[in-house]
């Protein structure tokens, strides 16, 4: 007998549903108004789904297959879709059930809101519909009156119609229109009048209601052929890269003598900018592709493809760009690429902090300025009006000049000049030279609540056969933001 028990146990085992292998957080997903969306053919895959990977991933490529636009991040179905919940659930609600679940939810929900609306008797309703001429009267002396019409029974004096009408423009594409008439109607009775509203079938033209409801679903999918979620766009209007582009960035492949740095640059409060810059030798290819790719916790935030031009310098061709990330720790891959594919690939890590709304970018070193009028603040090293030629490994002539510039991040501030101070410190082949005093450092208004603060040093009397580092300290007297940089100074000799 126990054997037979413990066969009988490992049969309803065996029958289980992959389904009861899933988190709490996915077990339950289809019962809810995500529920309306789903396909015969995605309900069947979604019943299989073992594991809470596979249910992430077949969720992710649920809402892509329905985003209407693939090149952007936003996808607008989903938002539109919240919304629909959103207003369901305030309006719709019935006793304990949520108001995105009822009749009504699940046709907002597909269809959007009706054209036209009514809310009428029951009897009015049918009357109307099939033209008997007047309803029968609600008699005063029986609340509780039940009739029949159109064997539809009701409550006389209590049942209430909401009509719900849709013109063929506003339905998904795809769907058949199944009627001559302008609009269909959806009919949701309460029979009792009690708040509890369902969709009436069995009433003349209420097939053309359900047919355009049971075609919804699978008219929602604008890409029924999407095989697997797409990289985003991490850059606005640059497109996303390829996936051919994508195995640039694990090619390996290098330029001897590449020097690329990335660091925080500034756009305004709110908004966390990493500057690149890539200096290929003068005698290297010329690049006309970049290639990115954002990683966060371990997830591809986006990635980019995006012509460039050099700018040619004494030390070589300068690329530049800015790029956009999440608060915390990134990773940023980037490629350098030309007509016959990948020239040079590099991994940088990127670290933002959340809360720092004020804040002073590290500063930057270089020598050569060029004025630039039209160039918007968050352009990479644009301060105040002028670019900046970077130089990362701190490399210069002998005459050059060492220009350094930095930017004030201060939102909800007066847009006038801002004082604070600056205090620089040599250092010679690593060790320290005597301390200077601080020195009045003045911030002049940039835009979009930025500041720029920036000044230039003669190297002409420092010795070609040392290092030296610059260590500036800078630091806003209001809002008590700081920065420190070490800056490298060394000269190319040969």
């Amino acid at each position: 007998m126990k054997n037979v028990l413990l066969f009988g146990v490992v049969c309803v085992l065996a029958v289980l549903p992959v389904s009861a292998e899933l988190s709490d957080e996915y077990r339950d997903w289809a019962e809810g108004p995500v529920g309306f969306l789903l396909t015969e053919v995605e309900r069947s895959i979604w019943s299989a789904v073992a594991g809470d990977q596979a249910a992430e991933d077949f969720i992710e490529l649920f809402w892509a297959k329905r985003d209407p636009d693939l090149s952007t991040r936003e996808n607008e179905f989903r938002i539109q879709f919240d919304l629909r919940v959103a207003h369901a659930d305030a309006e719709f609600a019935e006793e304990e059930r949520r108001g995105a679940l009822t009749d009504r939810g699940r046709t907002l929900i597909l269809l959007g809101g009706p054209k036209e609306y009514r809310h009428v008797e029951i009897g009015e309703s049918l009357a109307r519909l099939y033209r008997t001429g007047q309803p029968p009267r609600p008699s005063s002396s029986d609340n509780d009156a039940h009739i029949q019409m159109q064997g539809v029974s009701f409550n006389l004096n209590k049942g209430r119609a909401g009509l719900w009408g849709y013109a063929q423009d506003q339905l998904p594409n795809g769907i058949e229109w199944p009627t001559k008439s302008d609009l269909i109607t959806f009919a949701f009775f309460d029979h009792e009048g009690i708040g509890q509203y369902r969709t009436q079938l069995g009433i003349r033209k209420s097939a053309d209601a359900a047919s355009v409801l049971n075609a919804a679903p699978s008219a929602l999918v604008v890409h029924p052929d999407l095989e697997s979620v797409p990289v985003f766009g991490l850059i606005p209007d640059v497109p996303p890269a390829t996936p051919e582009e994508l195995a640039w960035l694990d090619s390996g492949k290098t330029v001897e003598g590449v020097v690329a740095d990335v660091a925080q640059g500034a756009a305004g409060p709110g908004v966390n900018l990493g500057w690149l810059s890539v200096r290929m030798p003068a005698d290297a290819p010329a690049a006309t592709t970049l290639v990115g790719r954002l990683s966060h916790g371990g997830e591809i935030v986006g990635s980019f493809r995006t012509a460039i031009s050099g700018l040619a310098g004494p030390l070589g061709v300068v690329y530049e760009t800015a790029i956009p990330a999440p608060d915390g720790s990134s990773v940023l891959d980037v490629a350098l690429a030309d007509a016959g594919g990948v020239l040079h690939a590099e991994r940088f890590d990127l670290t933002f902090e959340g809360d720092a709304e004020t804040f002073i970018t590290p500063a930057f070193a270089g020598s050569s300025v060029e004025q630039r009028p039209g160039a918007a603040v968050g352009e990479p090293f644009i301060f105040g009006g002028y670019h900046l030629a970077v130089r990362p490994d701190g490399r210069y002539l002998k005459g050059e000049n060492l220009s350094i510039f930095c930017l004030l991040v201060l939102p909800e501030a007066e847009e006038v000049a801002r004082t604070g101070t600056v205090r620089m410190r040599w250092y010679i082949d690593g060790k320290t030279t005597p301390a200077q005093p601080s020195q009045p450092a003045h911030f002049s208004p940039a835009g979009s609540s930025t500041w720029v603060w920036g000044t230039q040093l003669p190297l002409e009397a420092l010795s070609t056969d040392r290092r030296y580092d610059l260590k500036v300290t800078i630091k806003d007297t209001d809002s008590g933001a700081s920065s420190t940089t070490k800056l490298p100074v060394v000269f190319v000799t040969d």
